[in-house]
């Protein structure tokens, strides 16, 4: 009864949301996956599945990877990938389905984290004809590393036709870095702010003006912590011809201690609960990804979905923008940018809180049930496997399976996900005290928000209802 729930419950979620064959096919993985979980036989579907997937993917995507240099993703790693889904099926077919059933929200990441590093489009560096390119780069006093992106974006090839930054305001040392700059690079045009308009939050706005004053086809938002490679814009440009807007995450920079065990996160978010191929996929606006570090959107789309004004009161702007494309019928592709930049997003832990606790609970929808939710799933996944080998080993040896299984799980995706992203590896082992720092960052930004203290950039937000309420204005 139970395997037929969540069979039927998420193959009817997969069906409904991909139609045909993305609908099809993720609707028969996770039906079977789940009847197999609660059915008993989980070890020896699964783990077989498994087992025969990896070996086929260790020869075919190397193959891809080496003859291409693109496709679904570097043979490589790609190898390295199915080499471990084969050795992870090995196990999983002789563990027993009953530990495997308590399990299943730790291999659940597992498995969706390999398809979707095998399936992650990167764009392609060389794809024909670019057309007229503007990078624009919002800044606010962003000293740091305003003039290695600006140097980055001008180093490109093909270059841009243009760059334009937005000082907002600055009161570091920006706007003496923009000005010397401007000085030296023809392609540089600097756009001093004008101040933030009631109802608008800050990077809508300045992406709001820096679209204004672009003359590009193509408009490429980039934020100011970012470093572009030097094929960042064919890349981009690759991936806009198929899709009216592109966004993507660059490699995350982790230098201190607490970047290396947090930032890893991220990207664990955005491959363990969604197939991502989905998002260019499927037009319904709640299947969406995000990364407002890198994003791109042809003029004329931008133009049709509203832009930023559609978007001006919303603190997470990035997945704002993207479900009001879709809603307005366009297709949205998110993909793996790190081909395409780098960047360090937070260079400490109070950073880190600080950035997090400002997005994190309005980036889930805004509402406490949902967060709720997002806690509990996090917990049983990538905390409570750890405390149940603990009791195995102590108390309750019954447990040791269940608890083996699931801490065996969340290693390997982690493992995937440094052999992917060039992560250590170290940190891994801290993995479920990171993950209960990431829920008390989940609460604080609840707390933030029900207090309308969303604070950011030298500015205070107030909570998501009133900005709303202010721009839609009497």
């Amino acid at each position: 009864m139970i395997g037929e729930i969540f069979g039927g419950t998420f193959g009817g979620i997969f069906e409904g949301i991909g139609g045909g064959t993305y609908g099809g096919t993720f609707g028969g993985i996770f039906g079977g996956i789940f009847g197999g979980i609660f059915g008993g036989t989980f070890g020896g579907t699964f783990g077989g599945t498994f087992e025969a997937i990896g070996g086929g993917l260790v020869g075919a995507t190397e193959a891809i990877g080496a003859a291409t240099g693109v496709g679904l993703s570097m043979g490589t790693v790609d190898a390295a990938t199915g080499a471990i889904l084969g050795a992870s099926g090995a196990i999983l077919s002789v563990v027993s389905g009953a530990s495997l059933g308590w399990a299943a929200p730790s291999l659940v990441p597992l498995g969706m984290t390999a398809l979707n590093l095998l399936t992650w489009t990167r764009g392609r560096p060389r794809a024909g004809p670019v057309p007229r390119v503007s990078v624009l780069i919002p800044a606010r006093n962003e000293a740091a590393g305003i003039e290695r992106c600006i140097r980055s974006a001008a180093a490109c090839e093909p270059p841009p036709a243009e760059i334009l930054a937005y000082d907002d305001q600055s009161t570091d040392a920006t706007p003496a870095i923009l000005a010397r700059l401007a000085a030296e690079l023809p392609t540089l045009r600097v756009i001093a702010g004008d101040g933030l308009p009631e109802g608008w939050v800050g990077k809508p706005h300045a992406c709001h003006r820096l679209a204004q004053e672009a003359g590009g086809e193509l408009l490429f938002f980039v934020d100011a912590d970012v470093v572009l490679e030097p094929e960042a814009i064919a890349r981009v440009a690759s991936l806009a011809a198929d899709a009216d807007v592109v966004t993507a995450v660059p490699h995350q920079e982790m230098r201190t201690w607490a970047e290396r065990h947090f930032m890893p996160l991220l990207m664990l978010t955005y491959t363990s609960w969604l197939p991502l191929a989905l998002v260019g996929a499927a037009r319904d606006p709640r299947i969406v990804a995000a990364n407002g570090q890198l994003l791109a959107a042809r003029r004329g789309s931008y133009e049709a979905m509203g832009g930023f004004a559609a978007v001006r009161g919303e603190i997470v702007d990035d997945v704002a923008f993207c479900r009001q494309a879709k809603r307005r019928g366009q297709r949205v592709i998110f993909a793996d940018g790190a081909r395409i930049a780098r960047c360090r997003m937070y260079r400490s832990a109070p950073a880190i809180w600080a950035g997090f606790s400002k997005n994190l609970y309005e980036g889930i929808g805004g509402s406490p049930l949902a967060l709720a939710g997002v806690i509990a799933l996090y917990l049983a996944a990538f905390v409570a496997p750890y405390l149940l080998l603990a009791l195995g080993c102590t108390a309750a040896p019954e447990l040791l399976g269940v608890g083996v299984v699931g801490v065996a799980a969340n290693l390997l995706t982690r493992l995937l996900l440094a052999l992917r992203f060039r992560q250590a590896l170290a940190p891994a082992l801290t993995h479920p005290l990171a993950v209960l720092a990431l829920v008390a960052i989940a609460i604080n930004s609840l707390r933030w928000s029900r207090a309308g203290a969303l604070r950011w950039a030298g500015r205070t937000y107030a909570a998501r209802p009133q900005r709303l309420a202010r721009e839609a204005g009497p």
